[in-house]
């Protein structure tokens, strides 16, 4: 067994060295020695800190890191200690027990880390064993006890168990594992992003429960997973849509079960084996962790424990309509009078619950620069040399610099149409991509990595501004495009809009426009870039798409249509000018800002700096490479004005 020998303990006060100190995970990202870094460096001197920090030791760790060589002394005082910028798991170099000092405290923390599923970087918060002789079902006291349960070691991972650190730690991503050992092999894993970042599983389990029309503890759908057909009778691995936690309908809740269930989505398997869609009509159909029947549960305080309240819950293959159509895993409750008769048990499967903050990335990608230099854009990335470009961190341009996201892994293509564009999303299926119907630039988190020939999706909110001038293009199976010239752009930074002035509708209406071929040849009447969503027969259809069109008020393939369009009897497909394109197919977005301007001159960059004093009191007053920079990449945007007069 692999352990970790690097335990940073608690040390004497001491003023962190560069090297010692990581980026904590959420920490605003700005490039080293950019102009921006002077501006992050106020922000934290006067208390007010730049997004996703929240604490003096993270502002003097983040500054660090990004190459800021003198500390402020306010972020080193009060015992500031060599390990406490230490983001647990994401530091550890083996799977097993590992003990960290906590940012801004003198208290060491023990946590259980898996260093290798989708990149590691993961704190075990529960296990559930429902043979193990404890009960853990809905009003099982681990679930919300304020410390842990058991000393971190091995036997934690064959035991009902909590680690207080792992659920009480910040986290963007939690991950269901069926089967996990402490060799680091498993049967089947899941991972959802949190929709709230950096919020603490604690905070999830401790808040009210949630019902299939107020899900406030849904997270974004699965973007990965793995095993699933190993785990036949398994209620989270098998199960599509988001993870629901705390979840009540009826008299009845679970802590942890799937929105497929409540949405009616099938499940992977086209089998009465994985029966579900029942739990919105029938609350003793419900399948997942932590549950409870019968008994009225009380939101964050533990409820009873019955003879309803059992660790994990499993449809019958026997009995799948419904009642007492579920069957209980292990032998924690002993449910034998309801069992009688039941031909298949199932197996009992013993889960893990992980928490993690992470980056869209994944290891040995060939990313051509770093978190801490991030491009604005794909064309940013080309225009200042990037190696290759290709995989790029970028941290996308706003006109509210206080809400912009933090740097994120995108790609890049380079080759078509003049190279310089950045991909936004890669569809598969106009219907099966994503759950329900959506706006696909918004309703979803980070679904998979940066691909062409892969699902990839992103929550575009608050990054690009598109104006004017700037382009999109929709690319079929990497090589046949159109591209598409803005003239309005209907969402702001919202990137959601319903607008009939853009061809929405009550559907999906991005921008008007005019689309070309790849020749440059206008396509007439194409003037709209649209989508089929949301409403009729796109949203019974489960439509998510992205069209170039002809049609003012939505994708429609009766229009001339470039993309994922509607077609009659409540279906979508792809199209190429409204003629199908059957069989397999991966349809691309991408987008890039209009071609820059020629810089303006010393003189203009000296005028620019002295009206506005932001610039100059984070650029330095004589900073004139870098206040070129700024107003052609970010002025332009925010309407400012690098003129004298």
């Amino acid at each position: 067994m692999r352990t970790n020998t690097n335990t940073a303990a608690a040390a004497a006060p001491v003023v962190p060295a560069a090297a010692a100190c990581r980026v904590p995970r959420g920490v605003i990202m700005v490039p080293r020695g950019s102009m921006f870094l002077a501006l992050a460096a106020l922000l934290c001197w006067a208390g007010a800190y730049p997004p996703g920090v929240t604490a003096d030791a993270e502002c003097c760790c983040g500054m660090l890191a990004m190459g800021f060589k003198q500390p402020l002394a306010r972020c080193c005082t009060g015992g500031l200690t060599a390990g406490a910028c230490d983001e647990g798991c994401s530091n550890a170099v083996a799977n097993g027990p590992y003990s960290f000092t906590a940012a801004a405290a003198s208290e060491v923390k023990s946590v259980y880390c898996n260093t290798e599923i989708a990149g590691g970087g993961w704190h075990l918060a529960y296990t559930i064993n429902p043979s193990d002789g404890n009960r853990m079902g809905w009003g099982g006291a681990l679930w919300t006890q304020a410390t842990s349960s058991a000393a971190t070691d091995e036997s934690v991972l064959n035991k009902d168990y909590v680690n207080a650190a792992g659920a009480g730690m910040p986290a963007n991503e939690i991950m269901i594992v069926n089967g996990y050992k402490s060799d680091g092999t498993y049967d089947a894993y899941t991972i959802w992003p949190f929709r709230v970042s950096r919020k603490t599983l604690f905070e999830y389990v401790r808040a009210a429960t949630s019902t299939c029309d107020d899900a406030d503890g849904a997270t974004f759908p699965f973007t990965a997973r793995n095993g699933s057909a190993s785990v036949p009778f398994d209620p989270i691995n098998n199960q599509f849509g988001d993870l629901y936690i705390n979840f009540g309908y009826g008299n009845n809740a679970h802590r942890f079960m799937t929105a497929g269930q409540c949405t009616g989505e099938h499940t992977e398997k086209a089998s009465t084996l994985y029966r579900n869609g029942l739990s919105c009509t029938n609350d003793d159909a419900m399948l997942g962790l932590g549950n409870d029947w019968e008994v009225t549960y009380t939101n964050s305080n533990p409820g009873d424990i019955s003879t309803w309240s059992h660790d994990v819950s499993v449809f019958s293959p026997d009995n799948c309509d419904g009642g007492r159509s579920s069957q209980l895993m292990g032998t924690d409750l002993s449910m034998s009078s309801e069992l009688a008769g039941f031909a298949t048990v199932p197996p009992t499967y013993t889960y893990t619950i992980w928490t993690r903050t992470a980056y869209n990335t994944a290891p040995g990608m060939g990313i051509r620069n770093t978190a801490s230099s991030p491009a604005v854009s794909c064309r940013h990335a080309v225009d200042t040399n990037v190696a290759g470009a290709g995989l790029v961190w970028i941290r996308p341009n706003t006109q509210n610099s206080e809400t912009a996201p933090f740097a994120f892994i995108a790609g890049c293509n380079l080759k078509l149409a003049g190279g310089g564009w950045t991909l936004l999303l890669t569809q598969t299926d106009p219907i099966k991509n994503f759950q329900g119907s959506v706006n696909v630039f918004v309703d979803y988190g980070d679904v998979g990595v940066p691909s062409s020939t892969e699902v990839y999706a992103h929550n575009w909110t608050n990054s690009f501004l598109p104006t004017t001038g700037d382009e999109f293009m929709i690319v079929k199976d990497g090589g046949e495009y159109v591209t598409f010239i803005v003239s309005t752009w209907c969402p702001g930074t919202s990137w959601h809009s319903l607008s009939g002035a853009c061809g929405g509708n009550q559907h999906p209406g991005w921008a008007s426009g005019q689309a070309y071929d790849a020749s440059g040849n206008a396509l007439s009447g194409v003037i709209y870039m649209n989508g089929c969503a949301y409403s009729g027969g796109c949203s019974r259809a489960g439509a998510d798409t992205v069209a170039f069109t002809s049609h003012p008020n939505w994708a429609n393939s009766a229009s001339s249509c470039y993309g994922g369009c509607y077609v009659y009897d409540d279906q979508a497909g792809f199209f190429w000018n409204s003629v199908l394109q059957p069989g397999n197919h991966a349809y691309s977005v991408y987008f890039r800002e209009k071609a820059l301007p020629a810089t303006i001159g010393d003189e203009q960059a000296t005028c620019y700096l002295n009206r506005y004093a932001d610039l100059s009191q984070a650029f330095g007053a004589t900073n004139l490479p870098t206040a070129k920079e700024h107003w052609a990449y970010y002025g332009i945007r925010e309407q400012r004005n690098p003129f004298c007069s």
